[in-house]
């Protein structure tokens, strides 16, 4: 992969993270996979909620952590894994929905590495890391609001995807 082919958005808010996913959601079709990565509470979960709002999903998107799996109805459906709660490579059927008419979103994409196909968008969230403006601040504060989302694609159509992304 090019330096060229990845692409980094700093957001400064949930709504801008949102606002990103929807306007991811707007490029993606039937089949496509995305592998999120990123710490707990880092705004995986918010960003698929942008996908779904983009999807046109009425029904509140949460995380699924206790049942890994939340299906939802829009355009098309969107599938809402959540592996957190498993262990590294455990299958839990993913078969069943990355190969299917909807769109799989994976948080904590790395556990799931050996099943997902050989092309697919994998995305870290990450808090954005701040350093002191004066001596009195901790050094690398971070800012809960400011994330950097980069997007790295794995693939021709993932490629595509993140050029017209980038605009």
């Amino acid at each position: 992969m090019s330096i060229l082919e990845k692409f980094e958005v700093i957001t400064h808010s949930s709504s801008q993270t949102m606002d990103l996913g929807e306007r991811l959601s707007l490029l993606l079709a039937t089949g496509d996979v995305i592998s999120l990565i990123g710490k707990l509470g880092s705004g995986k979960t918010t960003f698929i909620q942008g996908i779904a709002r983009g999807l046109s999903i009425k029904e509140p998107v949460n995380s699924p952590s206790f049942f890994l799996l939340n299906i939802y109805k829009g355009k098309m459906p969107l599938y809402h894994f959540d592996l957190y709660r498993i262990a590294e490579n455990e299958d839990i059927g993913f078969d069943d929905f990355l190969f299917s008419n909807g769109i799989s979103v994976i948080e904590w994409g790395e556990k799931a590495v050996s099943f997902l196909p050989e092309e697919y968008l994998k995305i870290s969230i990450s808090h954005v890391e701040e350093h002191p403006t004066s001596t009195r601040r901790p050094e690398h504060q971070i800012d809960t609001n400011r994330r950097k989302i980069l997007f790295l694609p794995k693939g021709k159509h993932y490629i595509e995807l993140v050029k017209n992304i980038r605009g």
